[in-house]
């Protein structure tokens, strides 16, 4: 029988992690507030989804795959961060990824399909489908963090809510 939910579920995370590829390589003002709220909604979903799995009562072999998921995503994270373009434009933060920020978005979902099969073979597969939001969450939030540290070691103060780009007269937001 085709579970529709799980199906659904997997086609709007790989959209959101295409949209998120995408956006990482073009480059766009560091807003301070907006480098929670995405990550911050997944990081709430993930946990929402984790606290309905077996009824909340999680055995100890599923919260060691959680627990391993979230030291992986977070630990690839801060090293993405590492190397994203963190530069001033227009006297505030500016940030893009390149090509070794993709690579190790790769890197990244590979990792996860493997904690997610290693898993699934220790019979708790449906924690790891559970905490994928929790993990894509988490690794956002230390990715924008390592930015956030970045840039404001270098003295470069975030962008407002809205950045008027001054050659093409449009409004950028992050």
């Amino acid at each position: 029988m085709v579970n529709v939910a799980a199906i659904l579920n997997g086609v709007l995370i790989l959209a959101l992690v295409g949209w998120v590829l995408y956006r990482q390589t073009v480059a766009r003002p560091v807003v301070a507030r907006r480098l929670v709220i995405l990550p911050g909604i997944l990081v709430v979903i993930g946990i929402a989804g984790i606290s309905h799995v077996d009824n909340g009562l999680l055995s100890s072999t599923a919260l060691l795959y959680v627990a391993i998921d979230l030291l992986a995503s977070v630990a690839l994270g801060g090293l993405r961060g590492c190397f994203v373009r963190v530069y001033e434009r227009d006297g505030v933060m500016w940030r893009q990824g390149g090509v070794i920020t993709v690579a190790l978005w790769v890197v990244s979902i590979a990792v996860r399909a493997v904690i997610a099969i290693l898993a699934t073979n220790a019979g708790v597969g449906n924690i790891s489908n559970a905490s994928l939001e929790l993990a894509l969450g988490a690794t956002l939030l230390a990715q924008n963090g390592v930015v956030a540290l970045r840039g404001t070691r270098k003295g470069i103060p975030f962008a407002p809510d809205a950045v008027r780009h001054r050659s093409r007269g449009r409004y950028y937001s992050d």
